[in-house]
């Protein structure tokens, strides 16, 4: 009887704090030894539908252009994805992760006991007793997801109920991207220097659908606790 456990790893933070592009850098530096799965939620099509892939390093067909690719998604130069893009399989919920594949049941026939999920605050609160269940038959496990609910204002608690069950935490903070109205007449001033550690909605319409909530630069920034600015009713459970 096999009573070996595995390993739970959670990355968190707030946005651009360069949680996926651990992932990614993970993923590259163990895959050419051992199998690993990757796995993204189904609702996340930020980017790509069938990858994960980081703010910190995206597709790029110039330098002065970042966002080239994005608006033409038929660019396929190895140069534009600067290694920063793995594929991913889709997931809805956790409980579809379907063991007899990890087991060999695959076109490859490979026992694959490593497994990477991004985005894990997009799961059910309760995801991470699946968690707990895979850890205890060997799987080696890294997730990353955000750590705060802007609009609960507060953690997200799916990530709270994975960091109790995690070996290690890894907790990840970015630039605070606060502007004043004096920052257009100085844009090369950095106006504040504290790490941030909380992601803030940016527009001034809230999010109504599922798909609403997801974003990049253009819906959310990152900010220390000084210029936080909590949502005025947050949102029931």
């Amino acid at each position: 009887m096999n009573n070996k456990l595995g390993n739970l790893l959670v990355i968190s933070g707030c946005m651009y704090s360069g949680k996926t592009k651990e992932l990614i850098q993970r993923w590259y530096s163990n895959h050419l030894f051992r199998p690993i799965i990757v796995y993204k939620p189904a609702v996340d099509n930020r980017y790509s539908e069938s990858e994960i892939v980081s703010h910190e390093i995206v597709r790029s067909c110039s330098a002065n252009n970042p966002t080239a690719c994005y608006k033409e998604p038929s660019c396929n130069k190895p140069e534009c994805y600067k290694n920063m893009k793995i594929e991913a399989t889709l997931l809805k919920d956790l409980e579809d992760i379907n063991e007899a594949y990890l087991e060999g049941i695959n076109p490859k026939k490979q026992v694959i006991k490593d497994i990477i999920i991004d985005e894990f605050h997009f799961f059910a609160p309760d995801s991470y007793r699946r968690l707990e269940e895979l850890v205890s038959k060997g799987y080696q496990i890294i997730i990353a997801g955000l750590n705060w609910d802007y609009f609960r204002d507060e953690p997200f608690e799916v990530m709270a109920n994975a960091m109790t069950i995690a070996k290690n935490v890894l907790i990840y903070t970015a630039d605070c991207e606060y502007r004043s109205k004096d920052y257009e007449k100085n844009p090369d001033v950095k106006e504040c220097n504290n790490p941030a550690t909380k992601s803030m909605w940016k527009l001034d319409k809230l999010p109504q659908e599922a798909e609403d909530y997801v974003g990049g630069k253009e819906k959310y920034m990152s900010v220390c606790l000084h210029h936080y600015k909590p949502i005025q009713n947050p949102y029931e459970r």
